[in-house]
């Protein structure tokens, strides 16, 4: 490899970094004029994020078990299944914001 084709790759480099920036800062200003809503949206992260740290099965496990009737048992059941799904479902649609 000759000199000229270092410089080209370091110039290469370089304006892969700026193009990488001019990508960064353009998001960010579209965060900034939609700024209402990524609040919202940063909110909503970091409340799943508390709810994924929570030890879910041995939660739904006794939170299942707290009601007398059967019929009570499934429907807390069906309740902590939805609530798992619709959260599951929030934040893969974040995520691919």
């Amino acid at each position: 490899m000759s000199k000229s084709d270092k410089l080209n790759l370091a110039q290469q480099r370089e304006l892969l970094n700026l193009q990488a920036q001019s990508a960064r800062l353009k998001l960010m200003a579209e965060q900034l004029k939609n700024g209402h809503s990524t609040s919202k949206s940063n909110l909503w992260q970091r409340s799943l994020n508390i709810v994924d740290k929570i030890p879910a099965g041995s939660l739904a496990l006794k939170l299942a078990n707290k009601p007398r009737r059967w019929r009570n048992k499934i429907l807390v059941g069906v309740l902590l299944t939805t609530a798992t799904l619709i959260a599951s479902k929030i934040s893969q649609s974040l995520r691919q914001q």
